[in-house]
């Protein structure tokens, strides 16, 4: 029996603990993002990017981009990794869920994005 309180409570802590690092883009970042759809298994956003605006550090399950207008974002990922993403306007990407990172507009006009993030 006790092997078992033990085990529950290690368990919650390590759910307490995965949500604690998980952010969510929408909740994290609501100046930057009005809603536009929100059902069961999907959430679709506009993005708005301002120059120089940087986002909280957040997670994104499975997600799907589509560029409005052209720019230039900069994801710096926690673990220290730094990408670069010169986006053109029409262009539309796909990604597997991504850790926690922080993206930075590096361009010198807004930039949109219809995002959709797709729950398991």
């Amino acid at each position: 029996m006790r092997q078992v309180k033990v085990f529950c409570i290690l368990a919650a802590l390590l759910l307490i603990a995965a949500g604690a690092h998980s952010q969510d883009y929408m909740s994290s970042n609501p100046k930057m993002c009005k809603l536009l759809g929100d059902t069961l298994n999907s959430k679709l956003m506009l993005v708005t990017f301002q120059p120089g605006e940087k986002t909280t550090a957040h997670t994104h399950p499975v997600h799907v981009i589509y560029a409005l207008n052209s720019g230039t974002l900069r994801v710096a990922h926690v673990n220290g990794k730094t990408e670069t993403l010169h986006i053109k306007a029409g262009q539309s990407a796909t990604f597997a869920p991504e850790p926690a990172h922080v993206t930075t507009n590096v361009g010198k006009t807004p930039l949109k994005l219809i995002l959709l993030e797709i729950s398991q």
